[in-house]
């Protein structure tokens, strides 16, 4: 068990007054169990916590299969948005979907500055559309630009 990392924990919270909030006793609980969970490696709690951020964003953890998308109505944007046409796209993620018997995520890749900002791109040479092969676990990758 990594007690070092407890211990640090602890402490930064008391020092900021969080120690006796519902925020800090609840912190503690959950590094705890994370540290438990983890054997006390920190690679695999850093990990384990980054899922949590995962499902807040409502994206998911689990691979993704060809046989859960499900026909939807969209509209081109090309058009202004006015010119609606049917897809097959994935429940769980809706940048997931079949398009001429191919298999795209539109949020394979993300672009981001070195202030922080970041954006996905639709033509040029940002393009952020990948091909995928299912089932897929996705991991969008991240370019930096300047």
């Amino acid at each position: 068990m990594n007690l070092q990392m407890i211990e640090y924990a602890e402490n930064e919270l008391k020092l900021t007054g969080f120690n006796e909030s519902a925020f800090g006793k609840t912190a503690l609980l959950y590094l705890n169990q994370l540290n438990e969970m983890a054997k006390g490696d920190p690679f695999l709690s850093k990990q384990l916590h980054d899922m949590i951020g995962t499902l807040i964003n409502k994206e998911p953890i689990s691979p993704l299969y060809e046989d859960e998308l499900v026909e939807v109505e969209v509209y081109n944007p090309t058009n202004g948005g006015l010119e609606p046409f049917k897809r097959k796209q994935h429940p769980r993620c809706p940048y997931v979907y079949e398009e001429d018997g191919k298999f795209y995520d539109d949020r394979g890749i993300g672009f981001q500055q070195a202030d922080g900002s970041r954006w996905y791109g639709t033509n040029g040479p940002y393009v952020s559309k990948i091909e995928i092969t299912f089932p897929y676990l996705r991991k969008e990758k991240t370019v930096f630009v300047s």
